[in-house]
């Protein structure tokens, strides 16, 4: 039997003037593969930043122990390469039960930490980001999940409320000590919009399934047009079957602005 997936986002009203969209475009690749997507407004604990809630949504998935697979997105992130498969890209992680997206920006090739005091914490030039989270279910990520909250209510409680909040706690209290069952994805999301100007330059994108683009939330006003932009790259990527082109998203600024 094969497993059953799940993809789960956190979208409140606040966002919903580009969150609709991004939703619309995970249910159809949702659809496409047999998987089931969900998303979640509310504010899951209201005592806390609204980051955690995402955490808390996940460890509701996790106890209701409907998947084998489970995928945690962002509302900024983008599919550019629909035909990928989730267990294509589990299979080439074959040692790992957690996969989290690299908090970098990939360009000509290598990658450049976002957050230079993460990468210095967790000594690896790709630390890991909560925006893309794709996950073996099983024993060790709900106590993964589970210990993420109890450190951010408990120990590191501090650290729990000063951004990037749950990318703090992750960095300092976890990601280390259970390096060996948690791995960081290489290529397959692309962060864009946190420089536009590198971006243009040299931003690499190529063997990209996601685009994490954080121009969406900065800039409402230019959301349609960033994420028509993106969807033409991926209707072009999967005719064609070629990989984006090198600062080929970035593009989208020029064009989004005009």
């Amino acid at each position: 039997m094969a497993p059953k997936t799940g993809i789960v986002m956190l979208a409140t009203p606040e966002i919903e003037a580009y969150a609709r969209h991004t939703k619309a475009g995970w249910r159809d690749y949702a659809a496409r593969h047999g998987y089931e997507f969900r998303s979640e407004s509310r504010r899951l604990i209201p005592d806390m930043h609204i980051n955690w809630s995402k955490i808390e949504l996940v460890r509701r998935t996790l106890a209701a122990k409907e998947f084998d697979i489970l995928l945690l997105v962002d509302a900024d992130t983008i599919i550019v390469d629909p035909a990928r498969r989730l267990e294509s890209i589990l299979a080439a992680y074959p040692d790992k039960s957690l996969l989290f997206c690299a908090d970098t920006t990939r360009r000509a090739g290598a990658h450049f930490p976002l957050n230079m005091k993460g990468a210095a914490i967790c000594r690896t030039t790709r630390p890991p980001n909560a925006g893309f989270i794709l996950m073996r279910v099983g024993k060790f990520v709900a106590g993964f999940f589970d210990e993420w909250l109890a450190l951010a209510r408990g120990p590191m409680a501090h650290w729990a409320d000063i951004h990037p909040r749950n990318q703090n706690v992750l960095w300092r209290g976890l990601f280390r000590r259970h390096r060996k069952k948690v791995g960081v994805l290489d290529k397959e999301v692309a962060r864009c919009g946190v420089n536009e100007t590198l971006d243009r330059i040299a931003l690499d994108c190529d063997g990209a399934f996601v685009v994490h683009d954080k121009r969406l939330p900065l800039e409402a006003e230019r959301a349609r047009a960033l994420l028509r932009y993106h969807r033409a790259r991926s209707t072009l990527r999967s005719a064609a079957s070629a990989p984006l082109r090198r600062g080929a998203v970035s593009a989208a600024a020029g064009q989004a602005g005009r």
